[in-house]
């Protein structure tokens, strides 16, 4: 909790719009640890956003209750499920239309789309059922996208070498595609820099390291 002047502010675990508004003040934060003065200025915006309050009158709050008041508040809006949304990579490249805070009015805008909800409504639904939503509304696009994709002549692009025309999917984002995963690269050491002790192999590889019957 914290206290200015006769007021006194606790963190909770707020709505959609706020929460978004949160990420991108986190965001500030991981890109400043290098510099002591950036980074102090990130964490009072942070706390700015979450309590509502100008930045100069937490300037007056001490540090201490600062930092702890950031990590209570951090920990309360986490997110509770695992959602491969979130691992969409962000453009590096913006596009010349974006602004800041721009994410609210685009989340906004496909709920209010699909669910004829108000600006208000939306803004308080929890982080959790928001992204959950979102998800699927851009599933379901995607879906739409691939079923009008199958049913058109530019799907069956002719193959020069098979001389058959042949059926090429619409690709998906990055989150909706199956993870591959890479088995780490072989690398061969010296005999004297093998470590102490009993050696275990993964298990792909047990058959390949036991001595082969004669």
């Amino acid at each position: 909790m914290l206290r200015i002047g006769n007021a006194e502010y606790t963190a909770t675990r707020v709505g959609l719009k706020k929460w978004l508004a949160l990420e991108d003040k986190k965001s500030d934060i991981f890109q400043a640890t290098e510099d002591k003065d950036t980074f102090t200025d990130a964490i009072l915006a942070y706390l700015s956003v979450a309590f509502d309050v100008p930045t100069q009158e937490l300037e007056e709050v001490p540090w201490y209750e600062i930092i702890d008041e950031y990590a209570t508040s951090n920990v309360l809006n986490n997110i509770n499920f695992q959602f491969p949304l979130l691992n969409e990579p962000s453009s590096k490249e913006k596009a010349i239309w974006d602004y800041a805070g721009r994410t609210w009015y685009l989340w906004a805008n496909l709920l209010a789309k699909s669910y004829g909800w108000t600006l208000k409504y939306i803004s308080e639904l929890d982080p959790d059922d928001g992204i959950a939503l979102l998800q699927e509304i851009l599933t379901d696009d995607q879906l739409d996208k691939e079923w009008e994709w199958g049913m058109s002549e530019i799907a069956y692009p002719y193959n020069e070498t098979t001389k058959k025309s042949e059926f090429k999917e619409l690709s998906r984002p990055v989150w909706m595609q199956k993870k591959v995963r890479k088995l780490p690269t072989k690398v061969k050491i010296n005999v004297s820099m093998l470590p102490v002790g009993i050696i275990t192999y993964p298990p792909t590889e047990v058959m390949n390291a036991a001595p082969k019957p004669s």
